[in-house]
């Protein structure tokens, strides 16, 4: 039974982490009290998370992958030492650049402002914010 090992993730919106998975090609569950997770044998693991990528989605052989937001705000990306494999540092950080580009589009947006963004030729995210509608 592969261990989950718990990463901090600069998240300040739950709705905008969904978008950035929802972006990579996964279907994130979403529940309001954490869930638990499921391993690799179908076992159900002590972890809880409130944002869950299910197993079937994370490759052959995986646990699920969970985010679980704090009382204070923080959130923890929760990924077994297995996943951790094709889910790195590197995969999280891409998890957390296209959450921060959701979060700017929509108070960008909230403030009446026009934005656009797109992913420049290094992979880096480029947000163009205009006048107000």
């Amino acid at each position: 039974m592969s261990h989950y090992s718990r990463g901090p993730l600069v998240c300040e919106d739950r709705a905008c982490l969904i978008q950035a998975l929802e972006e990579m090609g996964f279907h994130p569950e979403y529940h309001d009290e954490p869930q638990r997770l499921v391993g690799f044998q179908g076992d159900r693991r002590a972890d809880k998370a409130h944002v869950i990528i299910r197993r079937a989605e994370v490759g052959h052989a995986s646990n699920d992958i969970g985010f679980f937001f704090s009382a204070d705000g923080t959130c923890e990306a929760l990924i077994s030492d297995y996943d951790k494999i094709r889910h790195s540092d590197t995969w999280t950080g891409k998890v957390q650049q296209l959450t921060a580009k959701h979060v700017a589009l929509a108070k960008a947006s909230a403030l009446g402002h026009r934005a656009e963004a797109r992913i420049d030729e290094k992979g880096r995210v480029r947000i163009r914010i205009t006048g107000n509608l």
